[in-house]
């Protein structure tokens, strides 16, 4: 019998128990950094744990020797100006001592991101960032100023709108709580807000062609109820957008500035960096040069100006003024507004869009045609093209009604006569309605309805005399409607002479056509109707000339198809009438199918700017009522098609 093992029992060897101890938990350490050393008497191993909310400053280094250690913990500078205190844990195997650690407070320090800063003369809150080891008083120097919370670390400070008319600025101290002498100063400066409605700011980053426009403004404003008008063009001629950003931001007097301030006109050489700095702008209105309106890439430095502007002139709206088709090419016009579509109204700096170029299409498409530039087919004419420009910028930066004014250019001179029409009262109506349409849909063109002139502004009581001289009865005129007839300066018919071929293509658009060459200077002794039809003067009209300086020949042609002959199938050309009032009968159409008038001084000399005034005034022509039948509410309505 094998009997069983005997088993040994695995009992635990008798261990010791934990033994530690710190002789002191609490200490006092400089607010430099450095390093501190705890003595701690134990029999086993150690670790020390730095709370988390001390980790930024506090940790441990090494332990010296294993019995009475002394743990080694470092400490970072203070940077606060007030005592901070951390913990951190002793532990053994079993046993476990929290030790507080106390460090000094730092020197305070303070510092502003900024010394000064202009801020909105309309009023805004501001944020100002700084730096501080402290708690940090505030306390603004004037009570336009007020202190509210921090935010972000920024002390948001509100300031009011500045109405009293005048610049103004402030201090703003900054003080640490614990240390008076350690501050720092804010100045804030505010210029004077535009609080009155009758008062207007307007600077333009443009070339000559603004000033051309801008010439008018001054007293179109000053038709709207503006009785301060504060307006100025900063201009390098022909400069355009990328031109501007080389040259914003210079201190040389490389601009010349014209300005019109309430009535007194003065033009300098200055930079762009005082006017943009110093004034307060209702609106900044930059505008591409006419020759690279329709370029899409030339908009690629708008940002980059618009950068500039801002640097200077932090708060005043900036505002586009977009360009035109050059005459005849109608696809130039969608280039146009597909830049400012994409890029110019991509910029949310950008505010305000003034439309001059739909304004220009708009009008195209009334009776004035495709005559809205000068002799260059790409600037704007003096005579309807600039004034057109400055009732869109009135109408676009003011949102105020144009429908009742009644400016009319009045220093126009020969350089008005870049295109067939010359600036009269009765035109407004029409060129008003381009400029509102426009405004309204500054992307697309809508069609000028309005017929004008719808009346010759003749004199009514010389008409009357006239008609009496005649045995007419003044009674008579209520039966007749006045046509309104468009007259083209430097422009002329032959209808007897070999120049009678233009004809045709002149009746195509229903204005005569002028001649170059070796008639060029005899167009200036003339100006034209266009071509009536039969239909269109019936019997009855009257045809009257109240000036005994000037006369008319009612030139006529029995088909505007040239024949063999080159004078359009008839030898006998009318001579020059002088009667006042002349009745159309059977017999002064004749074998006539159409006629026209040209309209001259009897004495043969130039016509000038007067003479053609004069003219339009003196010379009309009236249609019996009853011979429009049906038509005649479409005529009152503006709507005859001649």
């Amino acid at each position: 019998m094998v009997l069983p093992a005997c088993r040994k029992e695995n009992k635990p060897t008798p261990k010791e128990d934990d033994a530690m101890e710190v002789l002191t938990t609490s200490y006092t350490v400089p607010s430099t950094e450095g390093t501190l050393e705890i003595p701690v008497s134990a029999n086993v191993p150690l670790s020390v744990t730095v709370a988390q909310d001390a980790q930024d400053w506090l940790f441990y280094v090494a332990t010296k020797a294993m019995v009475d250690s002394r743990l080694v913990i470092g400490f970072r500078a203070n940077p606060l100006a007030k005592d901070r205190s951390g913990k951190l844990t002793i532990k053994g195997n079993q046993l476990a001592t929290e030790v507080t650690i106390t460090q000094a407070a730092g020197a305070a320090t303070l510092e502003l991101g900024e010394t000064s800063r202009r801020v909105n003369p309309r009023g805004e809150t501001i944020s100002v960032a700084f730096t501080a080891n402290d708690d940090v008083r505030v306390s603004p120097s004037a009570s336009w100023i007020q202190v509210k919370d921090v935010v972000n670390g920024a002390q948001q400070l509100q300031i009011a709108i500045n109405d009293t008319g005048a610049p103004r600025e402030a201090e703003v101290e900054f003080t640490a709580a614990t240390d008076a002498s350690v501050k720092a100063v804010l100045v804030l400066k505010q210029n004077a807000a535009n609080v009155d409605p009758n008062a207007i700011n307007i600077l333009a980053l443009g070339n000559d062609a603004v000033t051309a426009s801008m010439n008018y403004l001054p007293k179109i404003l000053t038709e709207m109820g503006y009785t301060t008008i504060n307006l100025a063009n900063l201009y390098i001629g022909n400069s355009d957008l990328a031109k501007h950003v080389e040259n914003v931001g210079k201190a040389e007097n490389v601009y010349k500035l014209k300005v019109y301030q309430n009535g007194v006109e003065a033009t300098i050489d200055t930079c762009a960096v005082d006017l943009l700095s110093n004034v307060e702008w209702d609106y900044v209105v930059l505008q591409q040069t006419a020759a690279k309106a329709a370029d899409p890439t030339s908009y690629a430095v708008l940002k980059d100006l618009v950068d500039s502007v801002r640097t200077y002139c932090p708060f005043s709206p900036i505002a586009f003024a977009s360009g035109w088709a050059p005459k005849a090419t109608p696809e130039a016009y969608e280039e146009i507004i597909d830049a400012v579509t994409t890029i110019v109204m991509a910029n949310k700096e950008i505010t305000k869009i003034i439309p001059v170029g739909t304004t220009i299409e708009n009008m195209r498409t009334s009776f004035m045609g495709d005559n809205m530039t000068g002799t260059d087919n790409v600037n704007l004419s003096a005579n309807i093209g600039r004034p057109l420009a400055a009732y869109t910028w009135a109408k676009a930066l003011t949102g105020k009604s144009i429908d009742a004014l009644t400016y009319v250019p009045d220093d126009l001179t020969d350089d008005g006569k870049s295109n067939k029409y010359q600036f009269e009262p009765y035109y407004l109506p029409a060129m008003l309605e381009a400029v509102n349409n426009a405004v309204a849909s500054p992307n697309k063109v809508t069609a000028t309805t309005t017929y004008a002139p719808t009346v010759s502004a003749v004199d009514m009581q010389l008409l009357k005399a006239g008609m009496a001289s005649l045995g007419m009865p003044e009674s008579m005129l209520a039966n007749y409607i006045e046509m309104p007839v468009v007259m083209i300066p430097d422009a002329f018919y032959n209808s007897g002479g070999s120049f009678a071929g233009t004809v045709a293509a002149a009746a195509s658009s229903n204005l005569c056509t002028g001649f170059t060459g070796s008639k060029g200077t005899t167009q200036n002794n003339f100006m034209a109707t266009p071509i009536f039809s039969h239909d269109q003067l019936p019997v009855g009209t009257l045809i009257v000339l109240l000036d005994n300086t000037l006369q008319y020949r009612p030139e006529g042609w029995v088909t505007l198809t040239t024949v063999n002959d080159g004078k359009n199938g008839h030898p006998s050309r009318p001579g020059n009438v002088t009667t006042p009032v002349v009745t159309v009968t059977d017999a002064w159409w004749g074998s006539f199918k159409y006629r026209a008038l040209n309209i001259s001084k009897r004495d043969g000399s130039r016509m000038t700017q007067s003479d053609w005034t004069k003219a339009l005034k003196s010379i009309a022509i009236f249609i019996p009522k009853t011979a429009l039948g049906d038509g005649l509410e479409d005529y009152l309505n503006g709507n005859w098609n001649w």
